[in-house]
């Protein structure tokens, strides 16, 4: 778990200072790497003991995955060339992070300031953690449905639009979104299986960081090492050498292009098995 957060929060300043035309798509993936890392971190702690010795670590807990999960619908919307900004159904997307920041942030601060005969019954508490996680899974499986959606509306317009486009450029992405459902479903186990055998232990939660650490790990390799996390710009801008006057133009020796040629040769190879066109 710690050497998967470790390897989140690297791949982070990698992306921050990577130099991509894409920006928007490699912030969203930022968030995506910190957020499964400060989750990983955060109960790193609370499993070695630290949460306990300072109450403050469990003061600071944001939901994160409802964060990871609308950021990683807009990620997969800007890595293409056809969403340059935020719609007001993106921003919307933010706002149950930012309701159950507020909720469960103000009900851990009121009972670690207030005399014990003042807190909040602890029931409570659990109750709120275990919507704000049954929400968080929700929240997600649609998100990655959205996000499925749009990788194949993405391809069509592609193909449409760019004729160097080719399909594996978004094997990564796709296989990324079936990876964000298999997270689902193995979350969906593991906090059902607790809330029905009544069990308060983290360890049956080990199945779920250590499939964060995967996922890390994998990106990692995957969309890192092989480059295909973050597409190229498609519109590239090609410059030219050109001739502007006529004198420069007359002194140049005239050259006839046939069959025997071999610039004439590698076009034809080009166009008709390359399909450069």
């Amino acid at each position: 778990m710690l050497f998967g957060a470790i390897q989140g929060f690297i791949l982070v300043l990698i992306l921050i200072f990577k130099k991509t035309n894409n920006k928007k798509a490699r912030l969203y993936l930022s968030i995506i790497l910190f957020a499964l890392s400060m989750n990983l971190l955060y109960y790193f702690f609370s499993l070695g003991g630290a949460a306990k010795m300072l109450p403050v670590i469990d003061l600071v807990y944001i939901p994160l995955s409802l964060l990871a999960a609308v950021s990683f619908y807009l990620y997969i919307a800007f890595i293409s060339p056809f969403q340059k900004k935020l719609t007001l159904l993106n921003k919307l997307g933010f706002v149950p992070f930012l309701l159950f920041s507020i909720v469960i942030g103000m009900t851990k601060w009121y009972n670690f300031l207030s005399l014990p005969e003042q807190q909040i019954n602890n029931d409570y508490i659990s109750l709120l953690g275990i919507i704000e996680e049954y929400f968080a899974l929700l929240f997600s499986l649609f998100m990655g449905y959205l996000a499925y959606g749009r990788l194949n509306k993405m391809e069509v317009e592609l193909q449409k639009k760019f004729s160097n486009y080719n399909k594996s450029k978004l094997v990564f992405h796709k296989r990324f979104v079936l990876i964000v459902f298999l997270f689902c479903v193995i979350w969906f186990v593991a906090i059902t299986y607790c809330q029905i055998y009544n069990i308060t232990s983290l360890s049956l939660y080990f199945s779920i960081w250590l499939f964060m650490a995967f996922v890390i790990h994998w990106i990692a390799w995957t969309g890192f090492i092989n480059d295909d996390a973050l597409l190229p710009d498609f519109e590239n801008n090609f410059t030219f050498d050109v001739i502007k006057t006529e004198e420069k133009y007359q002194s140049k020796e005239k050259i006839f292009f046939d069959a025997n040629n071999e610039y004439y040769r590698s076009l034809v190879l080009l166009f008709e098995e390359e399909r450069f066109f």
